[in-house]
């Protein structure tokens, strides 16, 4: 499967801020096998977030979950309102 990206329209529901969030979901290989055998290669689901505008931060801990958040650095909150954008 190839990387997959994802732009979403963030809005602070607090404070009222917008701003642009970049989400990567894919595969990446973690090992290869032992050998030269492609076959044994171990392949990982990832996520990966980035903002692209406003004044938001992203906590993602593991890249292999999907869990995140969000927070408004103006106003500090975490809830957050999301519309899809675009997608490559």
């Amino acid at each position: 499967m190839p990387e997959e990206i994802s732009v979403l329209e963030i809005t602070c529901r607090e404070c009222g801020q917008k701003g642009k969030l970049e989400e990567k979901e894919g595969y990446e290989i973690e090992f290869s096998g032992i050998g030269g055998d492609c076959g044994d290669d171990s392949r990982v689901y990832f996520y990966g977030f980035r903002i692209l505008e406003g004044e938001f931060e992203v906590a993602h801990k593991n890249p292999h979950l999907y869990d995140h958040t969000i927070t408004c650095k103006k106003c500090g909150s975490t809830k957050m309102a999301r519309n899809k954008g675009e997608m490559s």
